[in-house]
């Protein structure tokens, strides 16, 4: 009996004993768990904040990514705009540049005409004086002004009552011999003076002096085949009533087709 009695003590202070460290271990083991969770919990803590941290930087990276994504268009759109403005000004620039190129080249083209109607009075000053240089007794003088030739006769030289005299037809012959070779670039007209008088011998004398511009007009026209453009007659600016009458043949560098040439150039 007491055998049995003290191997049951035994066996209960065993059992105490293993269920004591047992129960040590347990907490010892609950204490690791509950230190592991703890560091767990805080790493899981860590984890979130960083997480929520990476979310915030996301969202503002993203809508930094918005931002350029927007300054970007916008910049391409200025630079297609100022791309178009850019081709516009050159454009404009280029169709001025030419625009006066076109004025200088017309403006060349004027000046040509203006110094060939320049030349064609020189051409025709001199010729005419060389001519009139060969003829024995001749009376007239060649002047020029305004662009004009003017070559002037006195009546008593060029006129008798027929018509012009005989010692004034060669006279006549040489300037129309010029002419002739300058036909296509000179206007004539006969211009003749008019004896100025009293209101009521006017008209008579109005007549006398476009029959003597007549006779030298039809003298040209027909021996020479020259085309007077007009008869004139004209009244002296003079005061001396004792200086001579006379009679002009005024030629002009014709106009006409100097305005063409001009009109051609500019219109091409």
């Amino acid at each position: 009996m007491k055998k049995t009695f003290t191997l049951s003590i035994i066996l209960l202070l065993i059992t105490t004993v293993s269920f004591a460290q047992n129960k040590k271990e347990l907490i010892r083991q609950k204490e690791e768990l509950k230190a592991q969770l703890d560091s767990v919990t805080n790493e899981l803590y860590a984890v979130k904040r960083k997480v929520s941290t990476a979310e915030v930087k996301a969202d503002s990276f993203k809508a930094q990514v918005e931002d350029l994504k927007n300054t970007n268009a916008t910049l391409l759109t200025n630079i297609e705009s100022f791309t178009a403005l850019s081709n516009q000004k050159s454009s404009n620039l280029e169709q001025s540049l030419e625009s006066m190129k076109e004025k200088d080249m017309q403006l060349e083209a004027i000046n040509k005409s203006l110094y060939s109607r320049d030349s064609v009075v020189l051409v025709l000053v001199t010729k005419l004086n060389k001519a009139l240089q060969n003829v024995q007794g001749s009376n007239a003088a060649v002047t020029s002004g305004n662009g004009n030739v003017v070559v002037t006769f006195n009546n008593d030289f060029l006129f008798d009552e027929k018509g012009i005299k005989p010692t004034a037809d060669s006279t006549v012959e040489s300037i129309a011999v010029v002419l002739q070779n300058e036909i296509n670039n000179v206007d004539i007209s006969i211009e003749s003076q008019l004896e100025v008088s009293d209101s009521l011998t006017r008209g008579k004398n109005w007549m006398e002096s476009i029959r003597k511009a007549s006779y030298l007009g039809n003298r040209l026209e027909n021996k020479n085949k020259l085309a007077v453009s007009g008869l004139k007659s004209f009244e002296s600016e003079s005061m001396n009533i004792d200086a001579p009458m006379v009679t002009k043949i005024s030629l002009q560098p014709a106009l006409r087709r100097f305005y063409e040439e001009v009109k051609s150039f500019i219109k091409n």
